[in-house]
């Protein structure tokens, strides 16, 4: 009844599922060098701009990083390499 409020929501797995069922198999040889993706990291506060991705998983990883939302995307932040 809670949707996106209730506590066994995962938002980061709906994304995961929802791009690896889009993304085609070769996403990430389109978007390296096309797309740059900012990440900062949360200890230091620091930012990073990736356009490089080794492989289609490593391309979803950094996406789902990007779009994390401390609380609603959950408690711990996902981690990239």
């Amino acid at each position: 009844a809670l949707g996106p409020l209730h506590p066994t929501f995962n938002i980061v797995d709906i994304i995961r599922n929802g791009l690896r069922r889009i993304l085609p198999p070769n996403a990430h040889e389109i978007c390296s060098g096309r797309l740059f993706i900012s990440l900062t990291h949360w200890k230091d506060n620091k930012n990073v701009i990736i356009n490089q991705f080794k492989n289609r998983e490593e391309l979803i990883q950094v996406l789902i990083c990007s779009s994390f939302v401390p609380y609603w995307s959950g408690i711990i932040p996902p981690k990239f390499r």
